[in-house]
């Protein structure tokens, strides 16, 4: 497989289903996983339905990219079979790329384990977001691994992957994880650790944290963005973002009835309608934790106009001020005909109980899919 580049069935413009793997070369790609890192915004919340269905809607937004969407399925002997999205923004190629020449070993090493919405047969469903901050700021140390002696050490992205095929329900992923040695990344000045949305057909859920080298879980959380919802983190956080999308999120669950309806209510948080906050539906100037006054005491700005005197100024801001200036001034068309995904990657539905992921692609919802295990 190594010398072999892998190509994949062509869903639609932007979105490529690999073929079913059944062997993973998990030495490599935990290797590999070390390195990745990623700029984005994500938000995910759940609900039980009166038929008593579980799901979780997830919203998944890069800040600018031109990279494919990757189904990825497992079934691989010894574990449980797996349907999974994920991406590529490391070391990928475009959509045109990819579709014409492949995937190459390498990259798919990447896409296995930043394999970051996973539903396994069991129902147990796994979503992963980022949490970034400043160590010399905050004290929050740079998480190097939470159990050194263990026998397996991985990234907090690769911790998708790895309790998806070997979890059948939140419990179980809860107690293998904590047996593992889970590490964050690290860029420039930034650490990046991790938190995972988990939820299982019995409606069990809630989120694992990995911060100061711990991880924490947050038994019944109903949603998360991109900030810690441990209290103790919370505090010291000067980085965390997406108290707009938490709010929203959180004041509109109780009107979902159905899978549509999340899907809908995940369309009002993506992060791309920052690129027009004038139209933004959530709250732009309450995104951001500890910057700021006037947000129930959390404060925030997170708005084009704002941005100069943020702290994300340098690390995140210039990404949409700079890129996404250059970006927002192509007609459509000229940015589907360049393969760039525009800001918003996916949002998901996920439903526990009939074992299935339905997703909807790019800016204008142009693509939506569903898979079952």
């Amino acid at each position: 497989m190594e010398n072999t580049n892998i190509h994949g069935k062509i869903l639609g413009e932007g979105v490529i289903e690999l073929p079913t793997f059944t062997s993973i070369d998990y030495e490599a790609g935990l290797k590999k996983s070390k390195a990745l890192f990623g700029k984005f915004g994500c938000s995910a919340i759940s609900k039980t339905l009166d038929n008593g269905d579980v799901i979780v809607g997830r919203s998944l937004d890069l800040f600018y990219s031109n990279n494919p969407v990757y189904v990825v399925r497992s079934e691989v002997p010894g574990f449980l079979k797996t349907v999974g999205l994920a991406y590529n923004v490391f070391d990928g190629k475009d959509f045109n790329t990819v579709k014409e020449n492949g995937v190459t070993y390498d990259e798919l090493l990447t896409l296995f384990f930043f394999t970051v919405d996973i539903m396994n047969e069991k129902g147990l469903y796994i979503e992963g977001n980022m949490r970034p901050d400043q160590p010399e700021e905050t004290g929050i140390k740079h998480s190097k691994g939470t159990n050194p002696s263990a026998k397996v050490s991985l990234s907090i992205p690769a911790l998708v992957r790895y309790l998806g095929e070997r979890s059948s329900n939140v419990n179980e992923a809860i107690e293998l994880a904590n047996t593992l040695n889970v590490f964050g990344l690290f860029s420039g000045h930034l650490t990046w650790g991790g938190a995972l949305y988990m939820a299982d057909e019995s409606g069990h859920h809630g989120v694992l944290e990995l911060v100061d080298n711990k991880l924490i879980w947050n038994e019944g959380a109903v949603c998360q963005t991109n900030f810690y919802l441990n209290k103790e983190y919370k505090d010291k956080a000067t980085m965390g973002s997406g108290l707009g999308r938490y709010d929203l999120l959180t004041s509109k669950i109780n009107e979902v009835k159905s899978e549509k309806d999340m899907a809908n209510l995940m369309k009002e948080v993506r992060y791309s309608q920052l690129m027009n906050p004038t139209k933004c539906l959530f709250n732009p100037v309450s995104e951001s934790c500890g910057f700021g006054e006037g947000y129930e005491g959390l404060g925030g700005a997170l708005t084009l106009d704002m941005c100069k005197s943020h702290k994300y100024d340098e690390v995140v801001m210039e990404i949409l001020e700079v890129e996404g200036a250059k970006e927002r001034a192509k007609p459509l068309q000229q940015l589907k005909d360049e393969g760039t995904q525009w800001l918003s990657v996916w949002q998901t539905v996920a439903n526990c109980n009939k074992k299935s992921l339905t997703f909807t692609c790019f800016e204008d919802d142009s693509l939506t899919f569903s898979f079952k295990i």
